[in-house]
């Protein structure tokens, strides 16, 4: 999910921009993390605006046998 931070109905992009002593990106972070989400702000190529649910991986053959993976594409899409 990719959020941004609204300031005087303005998107601030800015990290280094605080309000109240602090940057609404850094805030976003942090609660993430607290509720076992992955802030990208920590990535070593930051993506402030973005946090995701944690996976084990993002390959699917990682997560599935092709043969799961057919069988689940057929289920929802048909032949």
């Amino acid at each position: 999910m990719d959020c941004f931070w609204l300031v005087d109905g303005e998107a601030i992009g800015d990290l280094k921009r605080k309000v109240n002593g602090k940057n609404g990106y850094h805030v976003m972070a942090e609660d993430a993390q607290a509720i076992g989400l992955t802030a990208a702000l920590y990535w070593t190529q930051r993506d402030a605006p973005h946090v995701q649910i944690p996976t084990s991986s993002s390959i699917p053959s990682d997560l599935y046998s092709i043969t799961d993976i057919d069988r689940l594409m057929e289920e929802r899409f048909g032949e």
